[in-house]
């Protein structure tokens, strides 16, 4: 078996084919951002990006990229206001306010979280089906061949498509 990169051996171990190395395609995005956040990445890998620190470990690169961006019409309006630890999202629209409210945690990880949904009461059902018949997909490519070009042969990109709308209701909407 002649050598290949590591893009194609990750496709050939995808698609179940035999390979010559085991491939390790680690998830470091949130190592990455909550040690570059609290100044503990290790010496020998400060300074370099996500997908840097990857290949200095001899892993595979797998990146997120979205290709599907979505953005409400001209009749709402959003606000954003930090309130301490809170991040509190506004969504007007002619049929009524909604709003989201995240947390961001106390400890190092600075992780945020959904604390509050958009529907709170069957009242709030109407304006969100305003905000999602306001909201227009677009395609856009400038995030994914920026990322290609810097992963080049040394991974894969994924995209990943919007939320299936029961889900996106249930789960996220309404929680």
């Amino acid at each position: 078996m002649q050598p290949i990169n590591r893009k194609d051996q990750y496709m050939r171990t995808l698609r179940r084919e035999p390979v010559d190395v085991l491939t390790w395609a680690p998830n470091f995005d949130y190592w990455y951002y909550v040690n570059t956040a609290n100044g503990t990445v290790p010496p020998e890998y400060q300074g370099l990006s996500c997908n840097d620190v990857i290949r200095a470990v001899g892993g595979t690169i797998w990146r997120r990229v979205t290709v599907v961006e979505s953005a409400y019409d001209d009749s709402v309006t959003i606000s954003r206001e930090e309130h301490d630890d809170k991040i509190v999202t506004r969504y007007r629209t002619p049929l009524g306010e909604l709003q989201t409210v995240h947390q961001v945690s106390a400890d190092s990880s600075r992780t945020t979280f959904l604390k509050e949904h958009l529907v709170k009461s069957v009242d709030d059902l109407k304006p969100l089906r305003y905000l999602i018949d306001a909201t227009q997909y677009s395609l856009t490519f400038e995030s994914y061949e920026r990322e290609a070009a810097d992963v080049g042969d040394d991974g894969i990109l994924l995209t990943p498509a919007p939320c299936v709308p029961f889900i996106q209701f249930a789960k996220t909407d309404v929680g």
